[in-house]
């Protein structure tokens, strides 16, 4: 059996190479969508939520369980939730009535 040669890019390929990826645009978000994540403490209920400060971006909150809490039959009032934030596809804006993304 031959003994297999390494492959390594040489070292005069490496810099081109290493300036073309540093070159390209980098995707950002426009202003409107670098809005801050919504918080937990935003929740009082669980659903589907538009974004205060971006009508482009949405929240779900959901109720977090806790065995031990449930164990100790806690008030409405201590309910915990999880956030997740997202955003709408570009040209979208989040309709809380009908819980759907439609054309602006």
């Amino acid at each position: 059996m031959l003994p297999r040669k390494k492959l390594t890019p040489s070292p005069s390929l490496k810099l081109p190479l290493l300036l073309l990826l540093l070159s390209l645009p980098r995707p950002s978000l426009p202003q409107s969508r670098a809005a801050r994540p919504v918080p937990p403490s935003a929740c009082r209920a669980a659903g589907f939520f538009r974004h205060p400060a971006d009508c482009g971006r949405f929240y779900r909150c959901v109720e977090t369980l806790d065995p031990l809490l449930l164990l100790r039959r806690r008030p409405r009032g201590d309910i915990r939730f999880s956030v997740f934030n997202f955003v709408c596809p570009g040209g979208t804006v989040f309709d809380e009535t009908l819980q759907v993304n439609l054309q602006k």
